[in-house]
């Protein structure tokens, strides 16, 4: 018997390994199991060593193709020169996912992240890592054997996202539930309010585009086009007010109901400033845990406002860029008629004015999406020849 493969399939099979491998040796980092693991760095720098040396050696390149690498590697630098070469790998995971099949890719983001996830709170529960306990003024915060409190509201967040856009012909009601309650069940254990609402409020959308079908928000999801570019002027326009707070009651309101996150991107704003090609020094203290549980020293003044932060850390140029290709993403997917991709994606950008964590590939899989506009498929996606299938005698 002999069996036929595409070339496409083995690329495609050696591209999900490596980032189902990626994606969980990432979490696991966030985690406690950490001090299990202390050369990640090794494992994921060899996950991204794989896919892009099988796109170099065996994919087919159009100028666009190589217009984008290079684009993609100018950030990489710019990622690097900050000190953040994991950030660095996850581009590389980008650029190769340009011509992948999403949906496939999604289902199999979901099904680890809920794994990941169940395994990582089992873990905390059992005794195998610690649970740290945090003590606020909104009741006790359990860490749930993550290093910081939102990281498992993160991965509930994502999980539904992703559950919001995996084609399927009806959602079903189990599904929900399933979510629902694990959206409760960690909101919670962690008290985190912001996340938990967003996720709810993303659920809400789940439910009206399986009842009433994407073409009902066609209208609504063009005002949202603009999403990124809105969040990121606001975010510098209220943190520019702060100061004026004494006679801006409604942004000393939106402080408090952000737990001073506009105090603290002002805050940085006013200690570092902001300029085009980002700031290495910049030091941010938060309520994070190093993998033997001991807090960070230091007087808390985290930067949760991922266009703020990414402004400062990386400077206004890749601000700029980054915010760009999520505009146009977010035009190409209504182009498309894929109106849940545009709406996802927004409560993505406002998800960004409370959390940075949707910086991070592990947390916001959608980031794979952000070259797919510029891929040349025409030029990519030549015809099949005998050279592109591999016999295989049984």
């Amino acid at each position: 018997m002999k069996i036929i493969i595409k070339k496409e399939e083995i690329h495609e099979y050696i591209f999900v390994i490596s980032y189902a491998i990626y994606i969980m040796v990432l979490i696991l980092s966030t985690t406690f199991y950490l001090v299990r693991i202390p050369h990640y760095r090794v494992i994921l720098a060899l996950c991204a060593t794989i896919v892009m040396a099988d796109e170099i050696l065996f994919s087919k390149y159009s100028i666009r193709s190589i217009l984008l690498m290079a684009l993609v590697i100018v950030m990489g630098i710019i990622e690097v020169g900050a000190d953040t070469k994991v950030e660095m790998l996850t581009l590389v995971f980008v650029y190769c996912a340009r011509d992948k099949n999403f949906d496939r890719l999604f289902k199999a983001t979901l099904y680890i992240d809920i794994f990941m996830l169940l395994f990582v709170i089992v873990s905390a529960e059992v005794g195998i890592i610690p649970n740290f306990v945090y003590h606020s003024a909104r009741g006790v915060r359990h860490y749930l054997g993550f290093r910081y409190a939102l990281n498992a509201p993160a991965i509930v967040f994502n999980v539904i996202a992703l559950y919001t856009v995996i084609p399927e012909t009806k959602k079903k009601a189990a599904s929900f539930l399933f979510l629902f309650l694990a959206n409760i069940g960690v909101y919670v254990m962690t008290r985190s309010r912001l996340s938990f609402f967003l996720s709810i409020l993303l659920m809400v959308w789940s439910i009206f585009i399986s009842v009433f079908g994407e073409n009902s928000f066609k209208k609504i999801s063009v005002l949202l086009i603009p999403s990124y570019i809105a969040s990121c002027l606001v975010s510098f326009y209220f943190a520019s007010l702060y100061y004026k707070a004494n006679e801006l009651t409604f942004i000393r309101i939106l402080n408090q109901l952000s737990d001073n996150r506009i105090k603290y991107a002002a805050n940085s704003l006013k200690r570092y400033g902001v300029n085009l090609f980002g700031n290495d020094k910049i030091h941010w203290v938060g309520r994070g845990l190093n993998e033997y549980g001991r807090v960070t020293r230091g007087v808390y003044n985290y930067v949760d406002n991922i266009y703020v932060r990414v402004g400062q850390r990386y400077g206004l140029v890749f601000l700029g860029v980054a915010i760009m290709l999520a505009t146009l993403l977010m035009a190409y997917y209504w182009r498309k008629q894929k109106y849940v991709y545009v709406i996802v994606l927004a409560l993505i950008a406002f998800h960004g004015l409370i959390d940075n964590l949707i910086f991070y590939l592990h947390y916001n899989t959608f980031l794979l999406l952000i070259i797919v506009p510029f891929f040349d498929r025409t030029t990519a996606n030549v015809k099949e020849s005998a050279t592109d299938k591999i016999a295989v005698n049984m």
